[in-house]
């Protein structure tokens, strides 16, 4: 039991939890994404990412979809801003098949001109429709560029420069491989040695860090449903603090459901989430499509904050933390999600990680409230509302700083 951390001759990196599931999580993490492009070929890191799917140069498209299918209950594949992510779940008797297949779609692909082309009008099309104000703000505020890329871009990406592209950056520096499951760790180091031996060998890359910055963002709404996209930065990343932003998450989300839809006879998308990023900190994301005034649903949403510490408010977290407890698999998705390798020695102690749930207190929670509003929180709106300007948003944080 426990996590064991190795690191090839050639750079690779290979972490693993050992536990006595069936079931198993492989996670592959390219370093990179978006934050080492340029104005010249932004887009081409989830370009690939979706090309290395097309074939290799012994296996053709049908024959990796077919084996993805006998071997992952379920696997997907993202770019984001610092990495490319390959997710496979599975049965602990079929890592090493997941591995070698994974090993022949990363160090081998074939990159054929008539798959680029493909690739080409599918992504164009998509990327057209496609639209992150809140991101590209930040990206441009960090010379960083949105994952999604450049449709301009997309459409002169050629076989010469996807390759160099990939032999610069898919290298044994830049990958690392986690797993949990059901497995002796030698035995996986030598699958991994074997499936990766033809990977480029290249040292691990400097990714910028993100500096947060309140953002305000807020044009017409063309009809339809109004949009809210509020994001609060978490700059306390202690294990205690990782706990406390689930915690509130789960309870933000209750609260707005039962506020919104409940009471207000909202029938709208409602999503509360926490993010983590390179920077090392957390953000948390409330996104909200609506019929109903935004600005009443700000007010909904500071006075909930505002409220957090509140005696009837804390049993219900109370309750939340009781489930927390119990939510093993959150640890094996922070494992997996671990960017700093600091992080795996210092995340799995479940005795520790327990007792951290247990001690939070009103206090505690009164803190993170205030942690919310330390830096102003970021807006993205898309309504028609006259008195939501910029003016007015920060005069709110304003008054709920002041007020916590």
């Amino acid at each position: 039991m426990g996590t064991q951390c190795t690191t090839l001759k050639n750079g690779l990196t290979i972490v693993t939890r050992k536990n006595n599931n069936k079931t198993a999580k492989v996670r592959i993490s390219v370093r990179g994404g978006s934050s080492i492009e340029n104005a010249g070929n932004n887009g081409i890191s989830r370009f690939i990412e979706f090309l290395l799917f097309y074939g290799t140069q012994e296996l053709y498209r049908h024959h990796i979809s077919e084996k993805l299918e006998n071997l992952a209950t379920y696997y997907k594949s993202t770019t984001d801003l610092f990495h490319t992510q390959f997710h496979v779940d599975t049965f602990s008797a079929n890592i090493c098949d997941v591995i070698k297949l994974y090993g022949r779609i990363l160090t081998t692909p074939s990159f054929l001109r008539k798959n680029i082309t493909t690739e080409k009008a599918r992504r164009m099309k998509y990327v057209a429709k496609e639209s992150a104000p809140f991101y590209t703000f930040l990206n441009k505020e960090n010379d960083l560029f949105a994952p999604i890329g450049d449709v301009n871009n997309i459409g002169f990406f050629t076989e010469y420069t996807i390759f160099n592209y990939w032999k610069k950056h898919y290298t044994s520096g830049n990958i690392k491989i986690s797993i949990t499951g059901d497995f002796d760790h030698n035995e996986i180091v030598s699958c991994v040695e074997d499936s990766f031996r033809k990977v480029n060998i290249g040292e691990r890359i400097n990714l910028k860090t993100i500096i947060f910055k309140n953002y305000y963002n807020i044009s017409p709404s063309n009809g339809g449903k109004n949009l809210l996209q509020l994001y609060f930065n978490l700059d306390d990343n202690s294990s205690k603090y990782v706990y406390i932003s689930r915690l509130l998450k789960k309870f933000l989300y209750k609260c707005l459901y039962f506020e919104l839809k409940d009471v207000r006879g909202i029938t709208d998308q409602i999503t509360v989430n926490v993010d983590h990023h390179f920077s090392g900190d957390d953000m948390l994301f409330i996104y909200i499509e609506t019929f109903a005034n935004i600005s009443e649903i700000i007010n909904v949403i500071f006075s909930q904050i505002f409220n957090l510490a509140t005696t009837e408010n804390y049993k219900k977290i109370e309750a939340e933390k009781n489930k927390l407890k119990f939510f093993c698999y959150e640890r094996d998705e922070r494992f997996l999600a671990a960017t700093d390798d600091s992080l795996y020695d210092t995340i799995f102690d479940i005795d520790k990680d327990i007792k951290l749930i247990e001690d939070i207190s009103k206090e505690d929670i009164s803190l993170l409230a205030s942690l919310l509003f330390k830096a102003e929180p970021s807006f993205v709106i898309k309504t028609n509302e006259a008195i939501l300007t910029k003016e007015y948003l920060r005069k709110k944080c304003e008054q709920i700083k002041k007020s916590l």
